[in-house]
């Protein structure tokens, strides 16, 4: 075997590797509908995003619904919006021993937060399925979703450059947006840690400070088109 061949095996051998799901995932597809109903028209269920994390799988549709799965064999929970026939653009997970919690972003600009049940013991925890919401500042779709590592903060980006600032307070059991930054591109990846944000467009990447709202470019040519 010469090297141009041994190089061929070792790819092809890393791609199915790197491919391969070696567990079923029916446990997770079995609950979601293959087709849905917007007024007297039906269509065909579309998954459009997921985000994971040690405890849940959200998958998103075209059917104006999340979908939530918890991975210790719990029914399947259906997070809807406020219109069935949006689409579910984004959605993120949070969780951590006291809270868990949803948000979506879908392709008329709202994002939804839901507060999961908890199941600790005792007053003051949440004992069913609780909903925010975000309207009024997206006005295309949201891109991407962001949680700070304490679930206090949430950022949304949409197709326009649109990044918004969501605080939550959970003990009035509300929250409050305002707009952080305008790019002229779409906002395709944010990541935030301690008073950072990191945001990427498809033209350029920046940090932004967001008690001041700095913004600092990272590199100094633009991506390219």
């Amino acid at each position: 075997m010469n090297n141009k061949e041994g190089t061929e095996v070792q790819e092809d051998s890393i791609l199915k590797s790197g491919l391969q799901e070696w567990t079923s995932q029916q446990y997770l597809l079995k609950g979601i509908p293959t087709k849905g109903q917007h007024g007297l028209k039906s269509f065909v269920v579309e998954l459009t995003c997921i985000d994971v994390c040690q405890d849940f799988v959200a998958v998103g549709s075209n059917a104006g619904t999340a979908f939530l799965c918890s991975r210790i064999a719990e029914p399947l929970q259906r997070l809807k919006t406020q219109n069935a026939g949006n689409v579910v653009s984004a959605v993120r997970i949070y969780s951590s021993a006291i809270d868990k919690m949803v948000a979506v972003g879908t392709s008329s600009g709202s994002v939804l937060i839901y507060l999961l049940p908890s199941k600790l013991p005792g007053p003051g925890h949440r004992k069913q399925l609780e909903k925010l919401q975000v309207i009024g500042l997206h006005q295309q779709p949201v891109t991407c979703l962001e949680w700070s590592l304490n679930g206090m903060r949430l950022f949304s980006g949409d197709a326009e450059g649109l990044i918004v600032h969501t605080e939550l307070d959970l003990t009035e059991h509300s929250c409050e947006s305002w707009e952080l930054l305008r790019e002229t591109h779409d906002i395709v990846q944010l990541s935030y840690s301690h008073e950072l944000l990191l945001v990427s467009t498809k033209r350029r990447h920046l940090i932004v400070h967001t008690p001041s709202g700095q913004v600092v470019p990272v590199g100094k040519q633009g991506r390219k088109r």
